[in-house]
């Protein structure tokens, strides 16, 4: 809601003499009315996201005595409009979105998941590819998950690929935000999700217990397989599973 927007008219069924309205609650509030006629504004723009309504005391006074008056309450709710444009999430490196696939994918490699948040309460987010640096159609994404897929295994040409993404909410009219995604193509061995892993277990751990779970990306799409390389003991085993 803008500045300066008239909500209601305050009537003074109380018949008093030289009445003048005011605000005697909350101090502070957005909004102000007019001592003569009773008309209340906003003194300043609302924010649905910030308060969803206010618990105002009106009161009508005698201006000339003060002796008389009288108060009542008006509750003004906030409606929610699609005020906010959706923004990503995801973690930038060096300024920009960064993905990483190999030169030969599988059909339907995951390189990069799109994620974002809207202020709206009701912004209910769909994701979509406006438009990719490639002449064939190399990428899709998946509407719902923001997952960048390939279409079709193909050998990848380019060094990389620049794909502009989008995020739009589900409102009318619907806002959007627009974002570069930097797709390069290399040679790149699988990658584990953290740097280290620390598991603990207690002595006498039957055999067979899970103690942790590891994982791996792979690049290609390829599915992957885990093995211990090295220990302290040979005691150690790591199933077989994809990426």
């Amino acid at each position: 809601v803008k500045q300066d927007v008239v909500l209601i008219k305050i009537i003074d069924s109380a018949k008093i003499v030289n009445p003048s309205f005011s605000i005697i609650y909350p101090v502070g509030a957005p909004f102000r009315i007019d001592s003569e006629s009773g008309e209340v504004q906003t003194s300043r723009p609302l924010d649905y996201e910030t308060t969803q309504n206010y618990s105002l005391i009106l009161q009508v006074q005698d201006s000339k005595n003060g002796k008389e008056y009288s108060n009542i309450d008006l509750v003004v709710e906030i409606e929610d409009v699609n005020d906010n444009s959706p923004s990503f999430t995801m973690e930038k490196e060096d300024g920009i979105y960064i993905a990483k696939i190999n030169r030969n994918p599988v059909q339907g490699t995951v390189l990069y998941t799109l994620t974002a948040s809207d202020r709206d309460s009701r912004g209910h987010l769909r994701y979509s590819l406006v438009s990719s640096s490639g002449e064939n159609a190399v990428f899709e994404v998946e509407a719902e998950s923001g997952r960048v897929k390939t279409v079709t295994q193909q050998v990848l040409m380019a060094d990389f690929y620049n794909i502009t993404v989008m995020v739009s909410d589900s409102d009318t009219p619907s806002r959007h935000t627009q974002a570069i995604l930097h797709v390069q193509v290399g040679e790149y061995l699988p990658t584990f999700s953290r740097e280290e892993y620390v598991f603990r277990v207690k002595e006498n751990t039957r055999k067979g217990f899970t103690i942790g779970r590891i994982k791996a990306h792979s690049y290609s799409g390829a599915s992957l397989s885990y093995t211990v390389v090295h220990g302290e003991n040979n005691e150690s085993s790591i199933p077989n599973a994809d990426s």
